[in-house]
């Protein structure tokens, strides 16, 4: 019995056939137009833009997490025991040294500021009396010392007993001695005085004491007592804490090992202009906003911390506006300087399967060579390139689907904008 053909199956035989010759003759060595040496599927070398590498000044930045803390903690406490009569401050408010914040009742310095008055009072009294009498002795005093004489002079002439002559120097001897102890008495009473002003300057010093002042000036916390509680001056706890928020300190950390390899690049001359001293730092929020004020570190621990080996670094920065809290984490950007480095665009640089930065360059013979990167850091769209590449390199900058080590390209010069995109130099 025959078979017929419909026309559908007439055509795919005509397809299938088409297809076998057409494997059949790239079976033989035939290929593509244009094949050649070199090329994906041996066609013509594959054309890559690329870009002529220049060594560049840029500079040396480290990015640390740190932590706000204030510039200055002063907790307020009393110097004097009394009940809390009055708080002359709103909690979180700017307060300046100096200010009232509580004020005690407190009975005692009064007290004694009357018993000093009373005490004061009695030794002027004193005094008068001892004066009074002093001036009555010195007169006395004169009196005997003329009689003396007189009796000395009539003994010697031989008109004067000898009772009568020892009677005058008693009285001398007996009057000299009333005017020293008298003089004794104005002393002591002087002494009485000085001591009751003392004791009155103490109380008063007591009684400002009953107003406790802020001793620094700041922003004042949440109060630890209220109205009505009785405070001690060795009592443990503070009336409340003033902190100084302007300037305020980020206390930044790294590991030991990186400031020892900064240190050996710094001598090595590869890091230039280092304000070694106080190095400027910029601050990033926790939202990623840049913040607006400059700081500079201006103290570096000298001890590395046993269970973390990192080092603490301490910069100021200001805050006017008050944005940065204690406690807040932010991240810095510390400028170490500045060193001789390459820039590559970021597209250019890929990872290998080790997750090592790399990057195509044409060599000699127009040739594909892959380098391996270290980098440190990015300065907007381009790499920061330490090792790997070298200035007058003839960086790929496309056509990374065509081409691998080794392979030969036909390179064409080229450029990349700050959207990434690349650009092919016409020649005319």
């Amino acid at each position: 019995m025959g078979f017929r053909f419909s026309p559908l199956a007439a055509a795919l035989c005509a397809t299938l056939s088409l297809a076998a010759c057409g494997e059949q003759t790239a079976a033989s060595g035939g290929g593509p137009p244009g094949g050649g040496p070199g090329g994906p599927g041996g066609g013509q070398p594959a054309e890559v833009a690329y870009m002529a590498l220049q060594a560049q000044t840029v500079p040396r930045v480290a990015s640390l997490p740190g932590r706000v803390a204030p510039s200055a903690t002063a907790d307020v406490r009393p110097q004097a025991e009394g009940v809390i009569r009055r708080m002359n401050f709103r909690e979180g408010a700017q307060v300046r040294a100096g200010d009232a914040l509580f004020e005690l009742e407190s009975p005692r310095p009064r007290i004694a500021v009357e018993t000093a008055n009373t005490a004061l009072s009695s030794a002027q009294a004193s005094l008068a009396a001892a004066q009074a009498s002093l001036g009555s002795n010195e007169a006395a005093l004169l009196t005997a010392q003329a009689k003396y004489e007189r009796s000395s002079n009539l003994y010697g002439r031989g008109f004067l007993s000898r009772a009568d002559m020892d009677a005058a120097s008693a009285g001398l001897a007996s009057a000299q001695a009333a005017v020293n102890s008298g003089r004794a008495n104005v002393e002591s009473a002087r002494a009485g005085i000085s001591s009751a002003r003392a004791g009155i300057e103490t109380a008063r010093v007591n009684i400002d004491y009953t107003t406790v002042r802020a001793p620094i000036s700041g922003v004042i916390g949440k109060a630890a007592v209220n109205v009505g509680d009785l405070v001690t001056t060795n009592q443990t706890t503070a009336l409340a804490t003033i902190r100084q928020l302007d300037p305020v300190y980020v206390d930044l950390a790294d590991t030991s090992a990186n400031i020892l390899r900064l240190r050996e690049e710094i001598r090595a001359g590869r890091i230039g202009d280092y304000a070694g001293a106080e190095p400027k730092i910029r601050l990033t929020l926790e939202t990623g906003t840049a913040y607006e004020h400059e700081g500079r570190v201006s103290l570096t621990d000298t001890v590395v911390s046993e269970s973390t080996s990192t080092l603490t670094l301490r910069a100021t920065v200001p805050n006017p506006e008050g944005l940065l809290l204690p406690g807040m984490y932010v991240r810095a950007a510390v400028e170490l300087g500045s060193s001789s480095a390459v820039l590559a665009p970021q597209r250019a640089v890929m990872r290998n399967a080790a997750g090592e930065p790399i990057a195509y360059v044409v060599g000699a013979d127009n040739k594909i060579e892959s380098r391996t990167l270290k980098l440190n850091g990015a300065q907007g769209n381009d790499w920061i390139v330490m090792e790997g590449l070298k200035p007058e390199d003839k960086l790929v900058l496309d056509g990374f689907q065509k081409i691998s080590p080794g392979a030969a390209v036909r390179p064409v010069p080229g450029s990349v904008n700050a959207d990434g995109v690349v650009s092919q130099e016409i020649k005319g």
